[in-house]
């Protein structure tokens, strides 16, 4: 415990620390120095409390000298601050969870049914009958545009990247590197959308999820049922073959809410959408196949 409380002190400050970098190296000395004085002066404000009206009235001063761009500075920084913190705090998370969760996983769960009394036979049945229907709703409030999105995501694979790393490793140099360099990024990177999501751009966002993570997640999980229903039920399940239970709905693009902008037209663009999308996985993963199997004739 004493180990990962450390980490994740270390990981946190060396991420603030980062962020601290990429705004003088962008904004120069005197923006960066802005920042890290009224950082320094919620800190004091924190740690002396509410009832402390000198720290109140020091920090309510720094912020009132300040012109509007170095304000939009400030601004920018905690809130890049706290976004890449957040990463960084679920990157841990993650990480944790890994280091403690049962490593047996479905494998012990398949085993504790067996264990139960449930024959084969029967645990294929109940199996067979099994529907998981995820459904995707629709966020017209996101208003992180999606390269924004896509930084995020970038940040969160890095933080993970540097946690799992040795310390003074060749691996953790590079990740702090690459770390450094896409803070930057986001940075640079226009946060906010100028214009109001469409129900077209909605559909996209939904979608992007099964580009990033769920058509490779979804099977995945199932081989690794399939295997823990050999290794529990022996030589009767050595041709088993997990249902597919999972499936995924879908409002995006269909949700009668009293949106005026989702008609039948809009239901059917999302429906040809999701159609596409899957087609497009297919491909992609022909298009593999024929390069691994070469055989001849």
């Amino acid at each position: 415990m004493q180990n990962r409380n450390r980490r994740r002190a270390t990981t946190m400050r060396l991420v603030g620390a980062l962020i601290g970098e990429v705004i003088d190296a962008h904004e120069g000395e005197a923006a960066f120095g802005t920042v890290e004085g009224l950082r320094r002066g919620f800190v004091a404000l924190r740690k002396a409390g509410a009832a402390s009206a000198r720290e109140v009235a020091r920090t309510a001063r720094a912020v009132e000298r300040a012109s509007p761009e170095t304000a939009g500075i400030v601004a920018r920084a905690f809130a890049a601050y706290f976004a890449v913190v957040n990463i960084a705090d679920e990157a841990l998370l993650a990480d944790e969870r890994r280091d403690t969760a049962n490593p047996r996983g479905l494998e012990a769960t398949v085993e504790a049914i067996r264990a139960s009394g449930v024959d084969f036979a029967t645990f294929c049945e109940r199996v067979g009958s099994l529907k998981l229907m995820p459904v995707f709703t629709a966020h017209p409030t996101e208003a992180r545009r999606q390269a924004v999105q896509k930084c995020h995501r970038r940040l969160f694979e890095l933080v993970s990247a540097l946690v799992a790393a040795d310390e003074d490793s060749a691996a953790r140099a590079a990740a702090l590197d690459d770390l450094r360099a896409e803070m930057s990024v986001l940075w640079k990177t226009s946060t906010l959308r100028t214009g109001k999501l469409s129900v077209d751009d909605e559909i996209d966002n939904g979608l992007r999820f099964f580009r990033a993570s769920l058509f490779d997640a979804v099977p995945q999980t199932l081989r690794e049922f399939e295997a823990a229903v050999r290794r529990a039920y022996g030589p009767a399940a050595r041709d088993f073959r997990a249902p597919p239970a999972i499936a995924f709905g879908s409002w995006i693009g269909g949700d009668r809410d009293g949106n005026p902008n989702v008609t039948a037209a809009t239901t059917l663009r999302a429906a040809r959408a999701h159609a596409a999308e899957i087609r497009e996985a297919y491909m992609q993963r022909i298009d593999a196949l024929i390069g691994t199997l070469t055989h001849a004739a």
